[in-house]
């Protein structure tokens, strides 16, 4: 599999001639979910679960200009991926506070052992790789939580968010190995599929996070 920088290679051409933004439809639709991230913070209780929508999103914002702008080297790429571990440390957090329980040493050494992984995969510049173990500690915190949550969620939702977690992951395997071929049949702004479908996955943790809310 042939190498992935974020965000030189996603699959919208950069810079044309009738834009100075770099990726200009990515970059409006990361704008129009960074708009619903701020919209769920300004109409959160808990400060666990604000925390967490402040710190999505500042994510998506560091997202949204990334494909405003191209910085060279891997500095866009690493502040994201460092907030990102914010993100899911404030998630783990949310459910912590809410259960008033430690979670069990087991599911602990799985979740180091997922960081470990992902440090090593983005020390070696494998963007698919530590963009899965990301998501993956997410779904981690999900499944522990699962009896938890669906006794105040509909458990669709929780499935829901499941089968988007996976459309996404194989959306993106898509774009990296196919990416070329695709433009060379039709120069479209391919990458708006992926982030698209980031769009319902943020409006899932709104739904979930409001009816945890107190």
């Amino acid at each position: 599999m042939k190498d992935y920088t974020f965000p030189f290679d996603t699959c919208e051409i950069p810079y044309s001639k009738t834009s100075i933004i770099a990726q200009p439809y990515s970059f409006t639709v990361n704008l129009l979910s960074s708009c619903i991230i701020l919209y769920a913070l300004f109409n959160t209780n808990d400060i666990y679960i604000k925390t967490f929508f402040g710190l999505l999103f500042l994510f998506e914002l560091i997202h949204t200009i990334s494909h405003f702008i191209h910085i060279p080297g891997n500095i866009q790429n690493n502040i994201i991926h460092f907030i990102a571990y914010l993100v899911n440390f404030s998630y783990f957090a949310i459910f912590i506070h809410l259960t008033q329980t430690m979670p069990s040493i087991g599911i602990l050494i799985i979740y180091l052992l997922i960081i470990i992984l992902d440090i090593i995969l983005l020390y070696k510049q494998k963007f698919l790789g530590y963009f899965i173990t990301q998501l993956s500690l997410i779904i981690l915190i999900n499944l522990y939580y699962f009896n938890y949550i669906t006794k105040h969620v509909s458990c669709n939702y929780i499935y829901l968010f499941f089968i988007l977690t996976v459309i996404v992951i194989l959306l993106f395997i898509n774009e990296k190995e196919n990416c070329k071929k695709m433009l060379d049949k039709k120069e479209l702004p391919y990458h708006i599929i992926v982030e698209t479908m980031g769009v319902p996955l943020f409006i899932l943790f709104i739904i979930i996070l409001k009816q945890l809310d107190k």
